[in-house]
């Protein structure tokens, strides 16, 4: 659970400084970790959080699907 917290705040420094290229990695890492162990409520968080990087870069319809997926684990 905490490594899962630590990369989204990784991730969350990257997307604060905007290099959201840099940030998806982090993204997939944590969501990997939380899948993996079945983390159902990082899961959410994660999920949430790839969809607003999707949204920042301008892929609209990504950032929807995943922010809708992230609401079945919150």
């Amino acid at each position: 659970l905490i490594a899962s917290i630590v990369l989204n705040n990784i991730r969350e420094i990257y997307k604060m400084l905007k290099s959201y290229d840099d940030a998806l990695p982090y993204y997939a890492r944590s969501n990997a970790l939380d899948e993996k162990l079945n983390y159902k409520a990082t899961k959410g968080v994660s999920l949430f959080n790839l969809g607003e990087i999707n949204y920042l870069t301008g892929t609209y319809d990504e950032a929807l699907n995943l922010i809708n997926k992230a609401l079945e684990y919150m």
